[in-house]
């Protein structure tokens, strides 16, 4: 007789958590992340929605 393995179990394999994880939410974007980035105490987005530049090119890019 084959015995199903416990829903912890099965969970643990399928996605490496004994339970469900509920991920932390950009403030800004609303989408799951790792990082947030705060300017003055200010929350201005995440690692999904913000991006880096070299000051070097903006300034570039930016120069009148």
């Amino acid at each position: 007789m084959m015995i199903p393995d416990a829903p912890g179990i099965r969970m643990t394999e399928a996605t490496g958590y004994p339970k469900k994880v509920t991920w932390p939410r950009c403030p800004i974007c609303g989408d799951e992340c790792e990082t947030v980035y705060k300017v003055a105490g200010y929350v201005v987005g995440c690692d999904n929605c913000t991006e880096t530049q070299s000051a070097w090119e903006w300034e570039e890019e930016n120069a009148e």
